[in-house]
């Protein structure tokens, strides 16, 4: 499962994976952008039109969705409902350690969170179950 970092003030890049997240969302003019380690740009939408290399922010349900990514802004109720969508799934805002063993079960692409604690705590985790 790969972590994205959504910052409020700028931070270099490069220093991405000394802190253990995959990618970062931050703001470039007026649009939300993720990047990832590749350096790989991507606009992220809460519009689905024209979304094929775009991040659709989704706050309900909507499958038929094909973007790059689809961010979803609410828990998945089940992993059924993760696999439903034609588009790697970014799962937002969850700081809980204890919804992460149902999260991993869903398998979504990926976690943004803004809690550097939060991820060192899920790695651990990781590292003991291995």
């Amino acid at each position: 499962m790969k972590f994205v970092l959504r910052i409020k003030e700028e931070m270099p890049r490069d220093r991405l994976k000394e802190l253990g997240f995959d990618g970062m969302i931050e703001k470039d003019g007026n649009t939300l952008v993720i990047y990832d380690k590749d350096k790989l740009k991507i606009e992220i939408t809460d519009k689905p039109e024209n979304i094929e290399d775009k991040a659709l922010v989704l706050s309900k349900p909507y499958y038929r969705a094909k973007a790059k990514f689809v961010i979803l802004r609410y828990m998945p109720m089940s992993i059924r409902e993760i696999h439903q969508y034609k588009s790697p799934v970014l799962i937002d805002g969850i700081n809980d350690i204890s919804l992460y063993p149902k999260v991993e079960s869903m398998k979504p692409w990926g976690i943004i969170t803004e809690d550097k604690n939060f991820v060192d705590m899920i790695r651990k985790i990781i590292n003991k179950s291995k």
